[in-house]
């Protein structure tokens, strides 16, 4: 990577994240009551604890993406191809398994959760396939998040910002689009699922070419 092109990085790279956070709140200020008002304060309050929970499996990557990131970085600088992919396909693997323990874990919240909060009756079904749905997003996610490492290593942060700001904008309008439609929960849990891992093929094709 010649000298010449780390400015033009540096900035791209810079306003990325910029206009990524301007994103993330416009979107968040824009939706937040659009959901409130949609939803009722019961139904809002379970979407926000299903994210809220579903947060935490984020721990269970185990530190590999700080890992990936690193070793992408130092095989790509020396040009040694076989190594930079065997690290990817390692990582990959790795994580695939810890995905399946994500989704086996939240398999395992969906059936005790909805009681432990003394959810109503008939909003239990929800909650679990709400849980299933998101852990399914986990599963896959975990082992993709591989992908968006690489891009952070190869120093491409405006092309993982640009996949994340269209990912956060689309998600936004699927919302606004499905409670205006007379969907519920389990079609805004399916919409945000469906964006999200289209985010990760999109970060899994950048990164390759």
């Amino acid at each position: 990577m010649s000298d010449t092109g780390q400015p033009l990085r540096f900035a791209r790279s810079v306003f990325s994240n910029t206009l990524l956070t301007a994103v993330l709140a416009v979107v968040g200020l824009v939706t937040t009551p659009f959901l409130t008002g949609h939803l009722g304060p019961e139904r809002f309050g379970l979407w926000t604890l299903v994210g809220s929970t579903l947060a935490y499996l984020e721990i269970l990557d185990l530190g590999f993406g700080g890992a990936v990131v690193s070793f992408i970085a130092r095989f790509s600088a020396s040009g040694d191809d076989d190594a930079l992919m065997r690290t990817i396909s390692t990582s990959f693997y790795i994580l695939a398994v810890l995905g399946l323990l994500a989704f086996g874990v939240i398999a395992g919240v969906a059936q005790f959760l909805p009681h432990i909060v003394h959810l109503r009756p008939s909003l239990v079904g929800t909650a679990r396939a709400m849980l299933l749905l998101m852990g399914l997003d986990a599963a896959v996610s975990i082992p993709m998040d591989t992908f968006g490492c690489g891009l952070v290593a190869v120093q491409r942060f405006d092309l993982l910002n640009a996949s994340l700001i269209v990912g956060n904008v689309l998600q936004g309008v699927a919302w606004v689009v499905v409670l205006l439609s007379g969907g519920g929960l389990i079609a805004l849990a399916a919409v945000t699922v469906g964006i999200s891992l289209t985010g990760q093929v999109v970060r899994c094709v950048m990164l390759r070419r």
